[in-house]
């Protein structure tokens, strides 16, 4: 985050003496120099006078070890930090060029002890307890503090977000991330805050293995968290190892706050290949909060048997163990269930749903504008567009249209191809459009009935506005359209997709404001990652990514405080 002097928000509170230095290490952490360069704009300054820099001018003796330079300079921004260090645990990992799999040290930053170190401070200690928790993970988290005997009064709930991140230039690498927050805070630097706990390129993960061992790990500390105590062995219960030193000093310690892990989120997919949760056209089922399956998921009405047999977390369990499979390691954290996880709106709506329905119904309002060709239809309608963006003081607009943004071959389903919170933007016009434009046929109709329910769905989507039973009451007659739509048409244009049921999840049995579990901050965040976990070159191993994203980010950002 920057200020309007395009500085660091950290360097902006700092002395004017101080600014400069953190302002050129931030240009290395954040990887848009290398160390090499960062080093000569350190000796250059130092020999111009700045004060501040001298310590960074000497790194790789003064710049004539290269090899040296990355190394010392994480060094020596890391020095005197309050970040507890990371923990290195024995992960499967696949190694691609001996083609096996093979134990690798992975470094882990640990919930429990990130925790430890954020309330050894009094006064973030009260802040952090007064978030304001979701219903839903309010009510798990009192129900976990009974089971285990915690006060709920000095408890907090925690989050965890995983998905996986492009990191290259040409997006063709990426990196498993996952990260901690804190949930219930509205306003403030810990609405906002997100600390990554692992990065690992995704070509070393070994389907089935090696996150799972580094879910066994996290698991393991945020049981720790739960008891409120330091731990007196590592995760595999072995002694504390050399690079354990402190640990092994403070086993068997309080830790000042208990914690409990009361919110998952991620994509579909990332649920899939993690927690092993039922994918789109599973027999077995596809939700992992009902008996849905893919012949059942078109039944939208209040009569659908999806809706009166609910699967618990046991239940879904037991369906695993007739599958063959094993629960998630995570699931061994006290009082975690299936509930915890959440259908996410950015993935689910903004960019499932939502997407779905624009592509159709911009194709529709483009034959209501004049032009020779399709081409200039759309080209006409994004004039249209333009004009309400400018009446509407729309803030993420599309750069551009083109007919391939909504559908790209003429047998492909149309869907918009749009960032979320672009085609979130574009839901409201959608329903003006729709009003003005369409006329009183049984395909214009519907459409217009859909473009409706829809943008009052949207509609609900402040927290200060929020209606559970309105949200639900328009997201099921936006549903009842769309299949009626679906069936006047040729299995192309209006197509549905099972989206459609973790939709009806998440706004009629999820009784929260979705904008307060939705994941646009963890994207954001996760893209920050992937710019940490950029490399120049050396050692390919596992662990290596992880630990230069944790450097670089601890190095980056200082504990959080109140």
């Amino acid at each position: 985050m920057f200020s309007k002097r395009g500085r660091p928000w950290e360097a902006e509170a700092l002395p004017p003496d101080r600014r400069l230095r953190a302002n050129l290490a931030d240009l290395f952490v954040s990887n848009d120099v290398s160390a090499a360069r960062a080093q000569s704009i350190f000796a250059d300054a130092e020999a111009s006078g700045a004060r501040n820099v001298a310590d960074l001018a000497k790194a790789g003796h003064t710049g004539k070890h290269q090899k040296n330079l990355a190394r010392d300079l994480t060094r020596m921004l890391h020095k005197n930090s309050q970040w507890p260090r990371p923990y290195n645990a024995q992960v499967r990992t696949w190694n691609a060029k001996a083609e096996k799999v093979e134990l690798q040290e992975v470094p882990v930053l640990l919930p429990h002890e990130i925790v430890w170190a954020m309330t050894k401070d009094e006064s973030t200690s009260e802040h952090l307890l007064r978030q304001q928790l979701c219903t839903q993970d309010q009510d798990h988290l009192n129900r976990v503090c009974a089971e285990t005997g915690c006060n709920p009064e000095k408890t907090l709930g925690l989050g965890l977000w995983g998905d996986g991140v492009p990191y290259n230039y040409d997006r063709t690498a990426s990196i498993d991330i996952f990260s901690l927050s804190v949930p219930g805070f509205h306003s403030g630097a810990f609405m906002n805050m997100r600390i990554p706990l692992f990065a690992l390129d995704h070509k070393h993960v070994v389907k089935g293995a090696t996150l799972d061992d580094l879910m066994e790990v996290l698991a393991w500390s945020f049981t720790c968290l739960a008891l409120g105590k330091y731990p007196v062995a590592r995760h595999d219960n072995s002694p504390f190892n050399s690079s354990d030193r402190s640990r092994l000093k403070q086993a068997g310690s309080s830790i000042n706050l208990h914690g409990i892990l009361v919110e998952c989120r991620g994509d579909w997919k990332q649920l899939k290949d993690v927690f092993r949760f039922p994918q789109f056209n599973e027999n077995a089922g596809i939700c992992w909060l009902c008996t849905c399956t893919p012949q059942m998921w078109r039944l939208v009405g209040e009569e659908a048997p999806w809706r009166h047999n609910r699967l618990d977390h046991w239940a879904f369990l037991e369906r695993l163990r007739a599958q063959g499979l094993e629960a998630s390691p995570l699931f061994a954290c006290p009082g975690l269930e299936t509930s915890c996880f959440k259908p996410d709106w950015l993935h689910v709506v903004d960019l499932g749903v939502a997407c779905d329905f624009l592509g159709n119904v911009l194709l529709l309002l483009s034959k209501k504008f004049t032009g020779a060709t399709h081409k200039a239809r759309v080209g006409a309608m994004w004039q249209h567009i333009q004009g309400w963006y400018r009446d509407q003081a729309v803030e993420n607009r599309l750069d551009n249209l083109y007919p391939t943004m909504l559908q790209a071959k003429a047998s492909n389903p149309p869907k918009l191809r749009a960032k979320a919170a672009q085609a979130r933007g574009l839901v409201p016009y959608a329903s003006f459009a729709a009003a003005e434009l369409l006329e009183s046929g049984p395909v214009d109709a519907l459409a217009a009935s859909m473009a409706t329910e829809l943008a009052a769905c949207y509609e609900c989507l402040s927290p200060t506005k929020f209606d559970h039973e309105v949200l639900a009451f328009h997201c099921r007659r936006y549903c009842h359209l769309a299949v009626e739509m679906e069936s006047q048409h040729d299995g192309v244009s209006w197509r549905l997709k099972p989206k459609v049921h973790l939709f009806q999840e998440l706004c009629e049995f999820h009784v929260d404001c979705p904008s307060l579990f939705w994941t646009y901050r963890d994207e954001d965040f996760g893209g920050s990652m992937a710019q940490l976990a950029k490399r120049r070159g050396g050692p390919k191993n596992p662990g290596v990514v992880s630990r230069a994203v944790l450097n670089k980010h601890c190095s980056k950002h200082k504990l959080p405080s109140f």
